[in-house]
C-alpha cells in the first residue's frame, strides 16, 4: 500500500464512513427480529475495534479491520432476501393490483421472520407492509417524528380489487412515530377497510382518521380511491398493510398468499426492500 493509501486508511474518519455507510444500507431492514441482531453486530464491531486499539495494533490495521465488519453488516440482510426471493410464492396465491399509485417500497414481506413479522401469526402469514421510499430508500429521516416527516403519510389507497365492502373501521387516531396510539393494545389495525372477495377477506390497514370513503355494503372496484395513508393502530410509521384472510372477522382465519400486478404488467412477491412500481 503507498503511503497516501495508508495515511487514508489509517484516518480516523474512516470508522465514521463505515458507520454511515452500514446505517444507510441497513435502516429499511430494521425489522423486529434482524434489527437488534444487526445492532447487537455493529456495537461489537465497534467494541473490538476499540479494544485492539488498547492493544496497540496499527490504525491500518484497525480500521481495515473495523470496515470489514461494516460491510458484512451492510450485507447481512441480502442473505435473508434471497433465501426468501428462492422461496417465492406459492402457485395459488391470489393476484391483486397494488393498493398505490407510483413507486413504494416493501417493509416487510417474504416468509421470513426475520424480514416479515406477520409471518407467525395465521391470518397475517402473507401480510405486506408499504412506504414511499425517498432517495436513499427510506420511509422518512430516520429522526422524523411527526407523520408529515414519512412520505407515505396521505398518499390515496386504492382497492386493489373488484369486491364489495365487508367492513369498514374509523376514528382511531393516527400514533407519533416512532411510538404508536394507546388505542392501539384494542385496536391493532386502526383504521382499515375490508374487501370480500371470492370467498376470502382482504385487508387495507393504519389508514387516516377520516379519510375512508366507501361504507360496508358498496360495490368497488380495482383503482377505486378508498382512503388514505395513515399511521393509526399498531403503526409506527405511516403505510400501507395489506393482507389476505379466510375469515370476516379481522385477524381471523388462515391467510392466504397474495402476489401483485406491477407497472410492467410482471406477477410479483415482493420481499422486505423490495420496490414495486403501480
Amino acid at each position: 500500500m503507498s503511503g497516501f493509501g495508508a495515511l487514508v486508511v489509517s484516518s480516523p474518519l474512516i470508522p465514521l464512513v463505515g458507520v454511515v455507510a452500514a446505517s444507510i444500507a441497513i435502516v429499511p431492514y430494521r425489522t423486529a427480529v434482524l434489527g437488534p441482531r444487526m445492532l447487537f453486530a455493529m456495537f461489537a464491531v465497534v467494541i473490538g475495534a476499540m479494544i485492539a486499539s488498547f492493544k496497540g495494533y496499527s490504525p491500518v490495521t484497525v480500521n481495515a479491520g473495523f470496515l470489514a465488519g461494516c460491510i458484512v453488516i451492510s450485507l447481512w440482510p441480502l442473505y435473508y432476501v434471497m433465501r426468501a426471493r428462492s422461496a417465492g410464492a406459492t402457485g395459488d396465491a391470489v393476484e391483486i393490483a397494488p393498493p398505490f399509485t407510483g413507486r413504494w417500497r416493501c417493509a416487510a414481506g417474504g416468509t421470513l421472520k426475520e424480514l416479515n413479522h406477520h409471518v407467525e401469526t395465521p391470518p397475517q402469514e402473507y401480510a405486506y407492509d408499504f412506504y414511499v421510499p425517498n432517495l436513499m430508500g427510506w420511509p422518512g429521516l430516520p429522526w422524523a417524528r411527526t407523520t408529515a416527516g414519512y412520505l407515505a403519510y396521505g398518499k390515496t389507497v386504492l382497492a386493489p380489487v373488484d369486491g364489495t365492502i365487508a367492513r369498514v373501521a374509523d376514528g382511531q387516531p393516527d400514533g407519533i412515530p416512532p411510538r404508536f396510539a394507546h388505542e392501539a393494545t384494542q385496536h391493532p389495525f386502526g383504521n382499515h377497510v375490508v374487501i370480500e372477495v371470492g370467498g376470502a377477506y382482504l385487508v387495507l390497514a393504519h389508514l387516516k382518521p377520516g379519510s375512508i370513503t366507501v361504507k360496508s355494503g358498496q360495490r368497488v372496484h380495482a383503482g377505486d380511491p378508498i382512503a388514505a395513508c395513515g399511521n393509526s393502530g399498531r403503526s409506527t410509521m405511516p403505510h400501507v398493510h395489506v393482507h389476505l384472510q379466510r375469515k370476516a372477522a379481522v385477524g381471523k382465519g388462515k391467510g392466504v398468499p397474495l402476489v401483485f400486478r406491477d407497472a410492467a404488467g410482471r406477477r410479483v412477491a415482493p420481499v422486505t426492500g423490495d420496490y414495486l412500481n403501480a
